[in-house]
């Protein structure tokens, strides 16, 4: 459940598979990491939490266990 006033964020790395197409993230978020890139290319530990909390997208997860761009 969201609550009224709960902020909401989405990293849009658990959609992209791109090819190392970047772009500049403004959020402003203290923890933010600046760029906005592939999942691939996260750090592995941040990869294996969002593998666990089942937010990657299905077919970035079939792409990871079928060819070399393995995560986690």
């Amino acid at each position: 459940p969201i609550d009224a006033g709960d902020e909401i964020r989405f990293d849009y790395s658990t959609t992209m598979s791109e090819d190392n197409w970047t772009m500049e993230c403004r959020c402003g978020a203290p923890n933010c990491r600046g760029t906005i890139r592939d999942f691939v290319e996260l750090p592995v530990e941040l990869q294996q939490k969002y593998l666990a909390m089942r937010i990657v997208q299905s077919f970035i997860v079939a792409e990871a266990n079928t060819e070399e761009r393995r995560v986690g």
